[in-house]
């Protein structure tokens, strides 16, 4: 695998949003030879129906219908879809020896009843939750690098995680006992997905709006605490709002890190961020003291870092596409690491 072809890569949940990126990017991919892009709803119709940003690529590639058999006849599958469907089909698929990379939520979190806890429903596969490597090439490589169940990270989640992991690790280390993480995010409105019951994400309410949302609680933040223990053998503390922006895209996260009741000095997370990332082709980290901003990260699969000042505080920033490397750039990446590929064939990085 691949074969003088190329992969045959499928994509559950090919008309949504993070689909739509997906196609974009295996497209332009160098050991990609077919795509496969499934979707119930747009079934017959080409690609450039539901993603008129695609129509050179689209004009000649139509959705089928999601089917078992078919996904079977794909190398690698990705599922962007809503929790609960790639953990279906994930355990036939693995047994065929196919690679299987969720976009979605089915396996970022290891427990399963905390799973069902934050999603709502019994999770359908727990027993491979345990063996699914989790999906941020930077901080897990070993795993995401031999494994053929890949849960790519949640956008909120990576931004935290690539901003503060690096720094709170290099706390551990230092002997710091009692670590918090005091974070606050701004996404766009495809960071819910592509769908039509939720009026707020309308442009007639989102334009001209911005608000904080899932006050009580984010979905990622179970999934932020996970990664950052494993990452570093520290369970931290984390505080974390996120806002809605009247942006189709982007996410802009802030991080101020406390250890041991003391605001992190900048000079400590400048040191880790550049330590953590000096190698990586999909993350910049800017000189102490700038300050991201998504005009550079939009319509990319990078992630952009800086550790400032405020004060003596450190202020770190970080921003990604969320539906980028917030999402299908990510898996891409898993892709390409898994397979030993160039690690930004077919990305915009």
């Amino acid at each position: 695998m691949p074969d003088s072809a190329g992969l045959t890569v499928g994509i559950a949940g090919a008309s949504g949003y993070v689909g739509g990126e997906l196609i974009r990017i295996l497209a332009g991919h160098e050991q990609v030879g077919r795509i496969m892009a499934f979707s119930d709803n747009w079934q017959g119709q080409s690609v450039a129906a539901a993603h008129p940003k695609l129509v050179a690529i689209g004009a000649s590639l139509e959705f089928i219908p999601f089917a078992p058999s078919q996904l079977a006849g794909c190398d690698v599958v990705f599922f962007a879809t809503p929790a609960g469907i790639a953990a279906r089909h994930a355990a036939d698929l693995l047994a065929r020896e196919r690679i299987v990379i969720d976009c979605g939520a089915d396996f970022r979190l290891r427990d399963a009843k905390q799973w069902q806890q934050v999603y709502g429903i019994e999770h359908p596969c727990p027993q491979l939750l345990a063996s699914a490597a989790y999906g941020i090439p930077e901080l897990f490589p070993a795993a995401v690098a031999k494994a053929n169940l890949i849960g790519a990270a949640g956008c909120y989640a990576t931004c935290i995680q690539l901003a503060a992991a690096p720094v709170v690790k290099m706390l551990a280390e230092q002997g710091s006992s009692e670590i918090r993480i005091v974070a606050a995010g701004l996404s766009g409105t495809s960071g819910a997905g592509r769908r039509t019951d939720r009026h707020d994400l309308l442009l007639a309410e989102a334009g001209n709006n911005a608000c904080a949302y899932a006050i009580n609680g984010h979905r990622h933040a179970p999934e932020i605490i996970q990664g950052i223990d494993n990452y570093a053998d520290r369970v931290v503390q984390l505080a974390f709002v996120p806002h809605l922006l009247p942006l189709p895209r982007g996410l802009l996260a802030t991080v101020h890190i406390i250890a041991d009741g003391k605001f992190v000095p900048p000079e400590t997370a400048a040191t880790a961020l550049a330590q953590a990332y000096a190698d990586e082709p999909c993350i910049s980290v800017l000189p102490a003291g700038s300050a991201p901003q998504l005009a550079s990260v939009l319509h990319t699969d990078r992630a952009v870092l800086a550790a400032s000042a405020t004060g003596e505080v450190a202020a770190i920033v970080g921003a990604l596409d969320n539906l980028g490397k917030g999402a299908a750039g990510q898996a891409v990446q898993c892709l390409n690491l898994r397979l030993g590929f160039n690690p930004i064939s077919g990305l915009a990085a």
